[in-house]
């Protein structure tokens, strides 16, 4: 059993010490520098003006940083069956009644997300998180101006998805998380295309980032933790940070995954792909508890995917006569290793990085409906 301790103030060091033994630390503090996790998470809210999220949404935040962190930075090469992990976590909260209200239930879902057996503990604070500045060096957007979220990871299908919402004449603010620095520049440039091509809708690309360093052990025993390669629960992450942007639109903001339903089931084509060695991240059955779990806890921000009953294809045939598309889905990234290509970068200079592999599986199934549309 991993052990994993979040610090959320510097103040928590002291019920820290009280059970260092056996325990991995992650230090979430104001400052960068004193933490062991970067992030510029705050932006989510800072753009708005606002100086926190309300409790229920920063305790959600908080807890799909947790789980993200621990996913990260546990190798699963570790675990019995090098893949299956038992981690407990004991995450500091605002509002712990209501989380332990639904502990069994969240545990269940992320364990179903992730492929591990996860156990939470949680404890209350009063400490908020990053709540030291309102003002960003950010343009400061307006809440008035939007009615929706949806996830803008650069990928195909969330951006078919970021087009049919401006076809709806939906004022979206589209959220993106940012694991490699080099996407960013990619997913700027088909926001701004979108943006361009539907200059009267209010929109508005948010990222942000979490990246955890090596967790601090202070117990008796020092053991060395490279990075995990899979990070099977950054859908959480992603989905918070949608949520907390919700939370600040205004009660019953929806929230959209687009995502085509072929990729969202995920069959396992061999028996090697089953359970979690296939993601999860839009599962109806993740998705489903994900939503029970925030309405009992006060978060009535409906999580859904407008293409589930569609595939890739399909999505395809809907925009294929709109110029935007035609232009920029090219430039659109499906790859689930998107940068790792910058390694052979080295053998072909003229590989251009962020790309798609082409041989990963999300490669194949977009490559597939592309040769059948073109």
């Amino acid at each position: 059993m991993f052990n994993i301790w979040i610090n959320k103030s510097e103040d928590d060091n002291e019920s820290f010490q009280n059970n260092i033994e056996n325990f991995l630390l992650f230090n979430l503090f104001d400052k960068n520098n004193k933490s062991n996790v970067k992030t510029d998470v705050e932006q989510l809210w800072r753009r708005f003006s606002c100086q926190s999220l309300n409790n229920v949404a920063e305790d959600f935040l908080i807890i799909a940083m947790s789980v993200f962190c621990a996913d990260k930075r546990l190798p699963r090469r570790k675990s019995i069956d090098n893949w299956t992990r038992n981690i407990k976590v004991f995450i500091p909260v605002l509002e712990e009644e209501k989380w332990n209200s639904v502990k069994d239930e969240l545990q269940r879902t992320i364990s179903f997300l992730s492929g591990d057996n996860w156990v939470f503990e949680f404890r209350k604070t009063t400490f908020r998180f990053r709540t030291n500045k309102k003002n960003t060096n950010y343009k400061v957007l307006n809440k008035q101006q939007f009615d929706s979220v949806s996830l803008f990871s650069g990928g195909l299908d969330s951006f078919c998805g970021a087009i049919n919402l401006c076809e709806q004449k939906k004022n979206t603010c589209l959220v993106g998380f940012r694991e490699y620095n080099l996407l960013t520049s990619r997913q700027n440039e088909l926001f701004n295309a979108i943006d361009k091509a539907y200059p009267i809708i209010n929109k508005e690309l948010i990222l942000f980032n979490v990246n955890p360093f090596a967790p601090i052990q202070l117990g008796k025993e020092r053991i060395a933790l490279s990075a995990e390669s899979t990070s099977r629960s950054r859908s959480l992450l992603f989905l918070a940070g949608a949520v907390a942007i919700a939370s600040i639109l205004g009660k019953n903001t929806p929230v959209y995954i687009p995502e085509n339903g072929f990729i969202g089931i995920n069959v396992p084509l061999t028996d090697s792909r089953n359970g979690s060695c296939s993601t999860r991240t839009t599962h109806p059955i993740f998705i489903k508890s994900i939503n029970k779990i925030l309405h009992q806890v006060g978060l009535c921000h409906e999580i859904s995917n407008f293409y589930w009953d569609k595939s890739k294809g399909e999505i395809l045939a809907e925009h294929i006569e709109k110029p935007v598309f035609n232009k920029y889905a090219h430039r659109t990234l499906s790859c689930s290793h998107p940068c790792l290509s910058r390694y052979d970068k080295k053998k072909d200079p003229t590989i251009e990085v962020p790309c798609n592999c082409g041989y990963c599986y999300p490669c194949i199934i977009r490559r597939a409906f592309f040769y059948c549309k073109w």
